[in-house]
């Protein structure tokens, strides 16, 4: 059985599709799912910043056209208005002043105001400190490239159709504020909908702040990471609820890396603070709670749990192949450390002698 938050619901997610020419055999090697996060390619199309819209009509002011070309913001108007207001919450709660008479113009968003603008014929130019505050009310990457990878990666293929190991990939749905898991088990015996794998890897992967909710069936669904960072718990429940005896468990729990920084004094933290703050926080202080947890339900030779501690913090989003290199040495390095516990996953595996 294979469990997976975010980036761990897409690898076992991955290494769970069934070969289209062998439906007994995984369709991806270890080594090609790899791929999806060493191979540049991926990471770009992945982390797309967000356009503008093209077109908008705030009901005030008409606007014919709008253009990011990484330094301004180009509103373009039909007419430039005389004294007027022009609001939309679209455009990251832009509020922009314009006034002929004086020629002067003031804009702001959410209350910050912003000084650089230029006025070219019927457009006006708002600087890149737009799109530093527009970054902290709405997403910073849009669902489109990340929908159209796992699109590719995954196909049409559903939860039902996946290999006869059983995957859960987590995910939080803010609609009924809960945890969710999408596994093949679920969809089978329909406690929850047989969605396509692709959506089930987007939903346990929609990070806050750096991707968009994902809708499935009404319903809005965030990165698993809020309530599950580690799964493992999760897992071996799951298994004695499938009629495992938890004697007979063996289970191994791989950690992405963790950068243990004390926070600064947190005393007089307020709502920007915690904003940066409070995901990490509530991810690192639920896994080690887990890791705590498994340790009491199952015997030492049960449990093998791997994590690396890093040295300096690297962004979710550092696809970048210098960053993609230093966490490949980092890895190497782990695997070396960690010799004597993979030489006890592998023997224990090739006893049961079930693996793919």
């Amino acid at each position: 059985m294979i469990a997976g938050t975010s980036t761990g619901g897409i690898l076992g997610l991955g290494l769970s599709l069934p070969d289209p020419h062998n439906p007994k055999r995984p369709k991806y090697t270890a080594k090609e799912v790899l791929d999806f996060y060493v191979n540049p390619k991926f990471s770009k199309r992945i982390f797309q910043v967000p356009q503008p819209p093209k077109t908008c009509n705030t009901g005030k002011i008409d606007l014919t056209d709008i253009k990011f070309d990484g330094e301004f913001y180009t509103l373009q108007f039909p007419d430039l208005p005389k004294s007027k207001l022009l609001s939309d919450p679209r455009i990251a709660g832009l509020q922009l002043s314009i006034d002929d008479e004086s020629t002067s113009f003031s804009a702001h968003v959410l209350g910050a105001k912003i000084v650089k603008l230029k006025r070219k014929n019927n457009a006006l130019q708002i600087s890149s400190d737009f799109e530093i505050i527009r970054q902290q009310v709405q997403p910073k990457y849009s669902a489109e490239g990340i929908e159209g990878v796992l699109k590719e990666r995954f196909g049409n293929l559903r939860l039902s159709q996946l290999l006869p190991i059983e995957v859960f990939a987590t995910s939080f749905n803010t609609s009924k504020m809960k945890h969710q898991l999408w596994s093949k088990f679920h969809a089978e015996r329909r406690i929850a909908p047989d969605i396509p794998v692709w959506q089930a890897a987007r939903a346990s992967s929609a990070a806050p702040t750096y991707f968009p909710a994902f809708d499935i069936s009404q319903e809005e669904f965030i990165d698993g990471g809020v309530c599950m960072n580690n799964p493992t718990l999760e897992l071996i429940f799951q298994a004695l609820r499938m009629g495992y005896r938890r004697e007979d468990l063996f289970c191994v729990s791989l950690g992405t890396g963790e950068f243990l920084k004390p926070l600064a004094s947190t005393k007089h933290f307020g709502t920007v603070h915690w904003a940066k703050s409070i995901f990490n926080t509530a991810c690192f202080g639920s896994s080690s709670q887990v890791d705590s947890g498994v340790k009491t339900m199952l015997e030492e030779e049960q449990y093998v749990r791997i994590q690396v501690d890093l040295s300096e913090e690297i962004s979710l989003d550092s696809g970048d192949l210098k960053n993609i290199s230093k966490l490949e040495k980092i890895a190497a390095d782990a695997i070396q450390k960690n010799a004597e516990k993979f030489n006890k996953i592998h023997s224990i595996l090739k006893k049961v002698g079930k693996c793919y």
